[in-house]
Order: C-alpha cells, then sequence, then structure tokens
C-alpha cells in the first residue's frame, strides 16, 4: 500500500461494486424464498450461497492482506458451483410452474 492508500481504496470499490450486483438479486431472491413451494426454496439458498461465495472471493482477492493467496481454483471451483446452483433453481421453478393447476385443465 502507498501513502494514498490506494489499496484500501481498490478493496472498497470492489465491496461496493459486489454491493450494487447484489442489490437487484436479493429481493426477488427473498421474494421467491417466501413465496415459492419447499423444492424451490431449497435451491434459492443453494443459489444464495453461491453468490455469497463469489463475493467472498472478491472480498478476499481485494483485500490487502491476502493479495497473495492462489485464488484461480477457488474461482473456478465458485463459478462452477454458482452455476450448478442458477441450473438447479431453473429446473425446479420450471417443475414447479409446470404443475401449476391452468384453468380448463385437470391437475
Amino acid at each position: 500500500m502507498d501513502s494514498r492508500g490506494e489499496i484500501h481504496e481498490f478493496h472498497q470499490e470492489i465491496v461496493e461494486q459486489a454491493d450494487r450486483a447484489w442489490a437487484p438479486v436479493a429481493r426477488p431472491l427473498e421474494r421467491v424464498q417466501l413465496l415459492g413451494p419447499e423444492p424451490v426454496d431449497s435451491v434459492v439458498q443453494t443459489m444464495e450461497s453461491g453468490f455469497a461465495d463469489a463475493r467472498k472471493w472478491l472480498d478476499d482477492q481485494a483485500s490487502p492482506q491476502r493479495l497473495t493467496a492462489p485464488w484461480g481454483r477457488r474461482w473456478s471451483d465458485t463459478m462452477t458451483g454458482l452455476n450448478e446452483a442458477r441450473k438447479a433453481f431453473a429446473d425446479a421453478a420450471r417443475e414447479e410452474l409446470r404443475r401449476v393447476p391452468k384453468p380448463g385443465r385437470q391437475p
């Protein structure tokens, strides 16, 4: 870190960017958890964990105390988990939506 604290400013910028990226996702996921059936709720929790892991990775990556740690494998694992969670959510939501009774159709 230099006398102007540039590393800390970089870290703060990463935190703020992650907050801005999370904001449009947080409320819809909360709604799904409140209103959705249990199978969808559980995959939403998995997605939230994946997002939390990605935020943690970004935070750790930018943290001045952790600039020398090996992050490549962890990021790859985080993104794999997040993509799997997204697919599981889409599959669970699709299945639930197809089960919803529709007017004129017998259950």
